[in-house]
């Protein structure tokens, strides 16, 4: 195999790359997405520009990186990167190992995590390029796939940076570290599984502020891809109570994909859940089928938790005891009294 294939899996439902990575005094955040373009204003001047692979040998456009390689094989191919600034911008280039947002989307590691996987397989002739304004450059670069790699997919990205603002003499100041990238999967043949696994499912109720009325339900559930292809999926989570007289509108979200070994932290809001004493939740997940590949099996999980009105409870208990003793005194009055004397005018 003499150059890049396109990958026909799941990998390629993968989210394009999000929102701009934000370092505060230069320290890299590994949860946020990395678009493939960005603007930056500092002052007078605007800062954009747009990263891209080359057309393919065919001239076919493309959106990633998807490549098809066997242990041990290396290929060129080609990142575009475009300056729309009207000045000449330096930016800084590496690449980063796949990593996963708080919502699940695909994002790469910061620039400082250890490189494992695909970020340490990419290598380019030099770590900083310069881009005229108005201009595109093409730059090279070399995947190499370590003989001993395991087969499956493998994610991660082609990231250029530049730094906005100063913090090196001002401890109080911002430096923004803007990334933009480009998506790259590398799917190794061999034996592959699809799985995914679903854990740590809870329900949490809020009960409304006032102490009466409808309160809210979270559900959070935990998904890992347990098997060694990208796995996207779609979940359907629905809430009832009281033996079923309370049954909210289902929930359904699609799950991007998972890289092997990814694992995301999930939740859905029913705010129309009334103080049924008992809430509980039942939640779907049914694994989607990648091409040529049979998605894993379908997963359940219940939970289940207190759903009372507490606050208002507790007031009806309060406004209870507050009458409870002049009742009582009442009572003891009404014991005392003969039977048969008068009883008081008023």
């Amino acid at each position: 195999m003499h150059g890049p294939q396109t990958a026909s899996r799941a990998l390629l439902a993968l989210a394009a790359l999000g929102v701009v990575a934000v370092a505060l005094l230069g320290t890299a955040t590994a949860a946020t997405a990395v678009p493939t373009s960005a603007t930056h204003t500092e002052d007078a001047d605007t800062l954009r520009w747009g990263v891209s692979p080359a057309p393919a040998g065919s001239g076919t456009a493309r959106s990633a990186f998807d490549l098809v390689l066997e242990p041990g094989q290396s290929v060129t191919d080609t990142v575009s990167i475009s300056n729309l600034s009207a000045h000449d911008v330096t930016l800084d280039v590496y690449a980063a190992d796949a990593a996963i947002t708080a919502g699940g989307d695909f994002t790469v590691a910061a620039r400082d995590e250890p490189r494992r996987d695909v970020g340490a397989w990419i290598g380019f002739d030099a770590p900083v390029v310069t881009v005229p304004a108005g201009k595109r450059v093409d730059l090279p670069f070399r995947v190499t796939v370590p003989p001993d790699v395991t087969p499956g997919d493998h994610g991660g990205g082609i990231v250029t940076s530049v730094h906005a603002g100063d913090a090196a003499t001002d401890a109080s100041s911002v430096r923004l570290d803007l990334r933009v990238g480009a998506r790259v999967v590398v799917s190794v043949p061999g034996p592959v599984t699809a799985g995914l696994a679903l854990t740590d499912v809870t329900t949490t109720y809020r009960p409304a502020a006032a102490g009466f009325g409808l309160g809210r339900l979270t559900v959070a559930y935990r998904l890992t891809n347990t098997g060694n292809l990208a796995q996207s999926a779609t979940t359907t989570v629905d809430a009832a109570g009281l033996g079923g007289l309370w049954h909210s509108r289902a929930h359904t979200a699609d799950v991007p994909a998972l890289l092997p070994g990814q694992s995301v932290r999930l939740t859905e809001t029913f705010d129309d859940a009334p103080p049924v004493v008992r809430a509980s939740a039942h939640l779907d997940v049914r694994p989607q089928a990648s091409d040529g590949y049979v998605p894993s099996d379908p997963l359940t999980g219940e939970a289940s938790s207190w759903a009372a009105p507490w606050v208002g409870a507790g007031v009806i208990a309060l406004v209870a005891a507050a009458a409870w003793r002049p009742a009582r005194s009442i009572a003891r009055r009404l014991r005392r009294t003969p039977a048969g004397d008068p009883t008081p005018e008023e």
